[in-house]
Protein backbone atom coordinates (compact mmCIF):
# COMPACT_ATOMS: atom_id res chain seq x y z
CA UNK A 1 0.00 0.00 0.00
CA UNK A 2 2.63 2.52 0.71
CA UNK A 3 4.18 1.60 -2.97
CA UNK A 4 0.57 3.73 -3.77
CA UNK A 5 0.16 5.75 -1.53
CA UNK A 6 3.73 7.59 -0.92
CA UNK A 7 4.42 8.56 -5.06
CA UNK A 8 0.61 9.26 -4.68
CA UNK A 9 1.17 12.11 -1.84
CA UNK A 10 4.53 13.07 -3.14
CA UNK A 11 2.54 13.81 -6.93
CA UNK A 12 -0.21 15.68 -4.72
CA UNK A 13 2.65 17.76 -3.16
CA UNK A 14 3.81 18.87 -6.60
CA UNK A 15 0.87 19.70 -8.02
CA UNK A 16 -0.47 21.75 -5.15
CA UNK A 17 3.04 23.66 -4.39
CA UNK A 18 2.54 24.37 -8.76
CA UNK A 19 -0.84 25.68 -8.02
CA UNK A 20 -0.03 27.68 -4.58
CA UNK A 21 2.96 29.64 -6.56
CA UNK A 22 0.57 30.16 -9.22
CA UNK A 23 -1.66 31.68 -6.99
CA UNK A 24 1.02 33.92 -5.04
CA UNK A 25 2.00 34.61 -8.61
CA UNK A 26 -1.33 36.23 -10.42
CA UNK A 27 -3.11 37.09 -6.90
CA UNK A 28 -0.46 37.92 -4.76
CA UNK A 29 -2.62 40.36 -2.08
CA UNK A 30 -5.18 37.54 -1.83
CA UNK A 31 -2.59 34.75 -1.07
CA UNK A 32 -0.95 36.70 1.58
CA UNK A 33 -4.14 36.92 3.29
CA UNK A 34 -4.03 32.90 2.83
CA UNK A 35 -0.61 32.88 3.55
CA UNK A 36 -0.89 34.62 7.09
CA UNK A 37 0.55 38.09 6.38
CA UNK A 38 -1.47 41.37 6.09
CA UNK A 39 -2.35 41.86 2.25
CA UNK A 40 -0.13 45.69 2.56
CA UNK A 41 0.71 47.24 -0.63
CA UNK A 42 4.28 45.66 -0.75
CA UNK A 43 2.89 41.88 -0.37
CA UNK A 44 2.85 41.89 -4.00
CA UNK A 45 6.23 41.42 -4.41
CA UNK A 46 7.20 39.14 -1.66
CA UNK A 47 4.73 36.76 -2.55
CA UNK A 48 5.53 36.70 -6.35
CA UNK A 49 9.05 35.48 -5.01
CA UNK A 50 7.21 32.68 -2.86
CA UNK A 51 4.90 31.69 -5.73
CA UNK A 52 7.79 31.55 -7.63
CA UNK A 53 9.77 29.25 -4.93
CA UNK A 54 6.62 27.20 -4.20
CA UNK A 55 6.34 26.57 -8.24
CA UNK A 56 9.95 25.35 -8.58
CA UNK A 57 9.44 23.18 -6.05
CA UNK A 58 6.46 22.18 -7.34
CA UNK A 59 7.95 21.52 -10.51
CA UNK A 60 11.40 19.84 -8.52
CA UNK A 61 9.11 17.46 -6.93
CA UNK A 62 7.10 16.13 -9.96
CA UNK A 63 10.77 15.70 -11.47
CA UNK A 64 11.66 13.40 -8.76
CA UNK A 65 8.44 11.67 -8.37
CA UNK A 66 8.86 10.88 -12.43
CA UNK A 67 12.82 10.31 -12.58
CA UNK A 68 14.53 9.50 -9.25
CA UNK A 69 11.59 7.78 -6.60
CA UNK A 70 14.16 7.08 -4.87
CA UNK A 71 15.35 10.57 -3.87
CA UNK A 72 11.68 11.34 -2.85
CA UNK A 73 12.79 11.19 1.15
CA UNK A 74 15.67 13.49 0.53
CA UNK A 75 13.60 15.98 -1.41
CA UNK A 76 10.44 16.14 0.92
CA UNK A 77 13.07 16.58 4.16
CA UNK A 78 13.99 19.65 2.54
CA UNK A 79 10.55 20.82 1.10
CA UNK A 80 9.59 20.50 4.94
CA UNK A 81 12.08 23.27 6.36
CA UNK A 82 9.77 25.48 4.24
CA UNK A 83 6.28 25.09 5.93
CA UNK A 84 8.02 25.65 9.21
CA UNK A 85 10.29 28.49 8.25
CA UNK A 86 7.26 30.32 6.91
CA UNK A 87 5.08 29.32 10.00
CA UNK A 88 8.30 31.22 12.04
CA UNK A 89 7.60 34.32 9.72
CA UNK A 90 4.46 34.52 9.71
CA UNK A 91 4.41 34.83 14.14
CA UNK A 92 7.70 37.01 13.75
CA UNK A 93 5.73 39.66 11.87
CA UNK A 94 3.40 39.72 15.30
CA UNK A 95 0.09 37.98 13.53
CA UNK A 96 -1.83 35.59 16.09
CA UNK A 97 -0.58 32.20 15.71
CA UNK A 98 -3.86 31.10 13.95
CA UNK A 99 -2.85 32.93 11.15
CA UNK A 100 0.16 30.29 10.86
CA UNK A 101 -1.81 27.50 11.22
CA UNK A 102 -1.92 26.30 7.86
CA UNK A 103 1.37 26.14 7.28
CA UNK A 104 1.94 23.92 10.83
CA UNK A 105 -0.58 21.87 9.28
CA UNK A 106 1.73 21.19 5.74
CA UNK A 107 4.36 20.78 7.64
CA UNK A 108 2.73 17.95 9.63
CA UNK A 109 1.81 16.68 6.58
CA UNK A 110 5.20 16.52 4.79
CA UNK A 111 6.43 14.39 7.81
CA UNK A 112 4.17 12.16 7.71
CA UNK A 113 4.58 11.71 4.21
CA UNK A 114 8.53 11.70 4.79
CA UNK A 115 8.11 9.16 7.21
CA UNK A 116 6.21 7.01 4.97
CA UNK A 117 8.56 7.49 2.18
CA UNK A 118 11.51 6.41 4.34
CA UNK A 119 9.43 3.59 5.83
CA UNK A 120 8.52 2.44 2.42
CA UNK A 121 12.03 2.10 1.45
CA UNK A 122 13.13 0.39 4.08
CA UNK A 123 10.86 -2.42 3.29
CA UNK A 124 10.89 -2.61 -0.63
CA UNK A 125 14.30 -2.46 -2.67
CA UNK A 126 14.62 0.96 -4.36
CA UNK A 127 13.56 1.32 -8.09
CA UNK A 128 14.23 4.20 -9.90
CA UNK A 129 12.66 4.49 -13.10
Amino acid sequence: MLNKLVPFGAGLTGVLLLFLGIHCFVVPEIAAQGYGLPAGGDAGPWMQATGMRDIALGVAMLGVLWKHRAAIPLLLGCVMILPISDAGVVIASGAPIEAAATHMVSGTGLAVLLLLSVLNQRTQPAQDS
